[in-house]
């Protein structure tokens, strides 16, 4: 079954989500955020990371998505990672918050990227 523009937009906005989840991780962390900051980041993390959450949800119980095909040289390892898990919904058990909904993507895209992209020369050369 093709991929529908429906799934297509809950796919790429669970994508935002965590790069944005990420930007702010990395703005906390390299960035001196002034008070008001911290006082609403962490809440604006939530936020974030419950919206995650239901989008998935909403991606689990979408018909389409389920049945969508698609092959790893169409999509960038991200998305197809995200199709992946809605496929494999055996996956998620013990997922509970958005921060390790995005740490499985994330591991299993960079898993997806090294099949697209083996190194072919992969033994150690001295010298």
């Amino acid at each position: 079954m093709a991929l529908t523009f429906a799934t297509s937009v809950a796919v790429n906005n669970i994508l935002a989500l965590r790069a944005f989840y990420t930007f702010i991780f990395n703005y906390t962390l390299h960035e001196k955020p002034s008070f008001i900051e911290r006082l609403w980041l962490p809440r604006l993390k939530s936020w974030i990371e419950d919206r995650a959450i239901k989008t998935m949800h909403e991606l689990l119980h979408d018909e389409y998505a389920r049945m969508a095909s698609v092959s790893l040289n169409d999509v960038s390892g991200d998305f197809f990672a995200v199709l992946y898990v809605v496929q494999n919904q055996s996956l998620l058990h013990g997922i509970k918050t958005g921060h390790e909904l995005f740490q499985l993507l994330a591991q299993m895209a960079l898993e997806f990227e090294k099949v697209r992209k083996p190194k072919l020369d992969s033994e150690y050369k001295n010298g």
